[in-house]
C-alpha cells in the first residue's frame, strides 16, 4: 500500500489547497474561493448536517496512540521543527502573513499557476518565530512493515496533526478518531476538512447519488 503525507489549509474567503502526495505521485485537489466553488461547498454544507460533534480531547491523543500503536516519543530535528511551525502558522495564523489576492471563479491553470508563484506565505510562515506564538511541538514514532517509520507530529495549542509516512489506513483512523467538535463543524476548520473528506472517501457519507 502507498504511503502519503496530508497536508490540510483553509481558511474563508481565501484561496484553499488540500495537498495528497501519495505513492502514485503528487495530487492536488484546489478548494478555490468559498462561494465560488459550488461543488465543493455543497459537499461541505450537505456533510456538516451529517456529522454529528465526537471529538477526543487532543490531550488524549497520545495516550492513544501509546496504547493502540506502540508509538514513542520521537524528538523533531531542527528542520523537522521549522516544517511543523510552518504548517501550523499557515493553517491557524494566516492572519499573520501577506497574502496575494484570492483566485477568480473558476481560474485557469495559468492563473493557478501565478498564484502559487507570487504565494510567499510559507516562506513568511518559515522566518516567523515560533517563540511569539508559544507553540508546543511534539511527535511519535511508530514501527511500520515499511521501512520508514510514520511519524504522528503535533502541536498542542492549536491541536494540529501532520502524518508523515503513514498508510493511507492508518492516517484515515487517527483523523477518524481524532473526531470533530461543533465547533469544527460550524467554521468548517481544516480538522472538519479532513474528516469529513476522510468520510467520503471510505463511502461513509453518500453524496451526489
Amino acid at each position: 500500500m502507498g504511503f502519503i503525507k496530508k497536508f490540510f489549509c483553509r481558511k474563508k474567503n481565501e484561496a484553499e489547497v488540500i495537498g495528497i502526495i501519495g505513492a502514485d505521485g503528487p495530487t492536488a485537489v484546489w478548494v478555490k474561493q468559498k462561494a465560488s466553488n459550488t461543488e465543493n461547498e455543497a459537499f461541505l454544507e450537505y456533510a456538516a448536517t451529517k456529522i454529528k460533534p465526537n471529538a477526543h480531547d487532543f490531550c488524549e491523543l497520545e495516550e492513544y496512540l501509546i496504547k493502540n500503536y506502540n508509538a514513542e516519543p520521537y524528538i523533531l530535528s531542527e528542520k523537522e521543527q521549522q516544517v511543523l511551525k510552518t504548517n501550523v502558522i499557515v493553517n491557524h495564523f494566516r492572519n499573520l502573513l501577506d497574502l496575494p489576492g484570492p483566485l477568480s471563479p473558476n481560474p485557469t491553470k495559468k492563473q493557478i499557476l501565478e498564484y502559487a508563484q507570487n504565494d510567499t506565505s510559507f516562506e513568511q510562515a518559515r522566518k516567523y518565530p515560533a517563540e511569539k506564538l508559544g507553540l508546543i511541538m511534539k511527535a511519535y514514532k511508530m514501527k511500520t512493515t515499511s521501512q520508514r517509520d510514520t511519524i504522528v507530529k503535533l502541536e498542542v495549542t492549536t491541536q494540529y496533526m501532520c502524518i508523515d509516512d503513514a498508510s493511507e489506513k492508518l492516517a484515515n483512523e487517527l483523523i477518524l478518531w481524532l473526531g470533530v467538535t461543533q465547533n469544527d463543524i460550524d467554521d468548517k476548520t481544516p480538522r472538519f476538512l479532513a474528516y469529513a473528506y476522510t468520510l467520503k472517501k471510505a463511502g461513509k457519507i453518500e453524496y451526489g447519488i
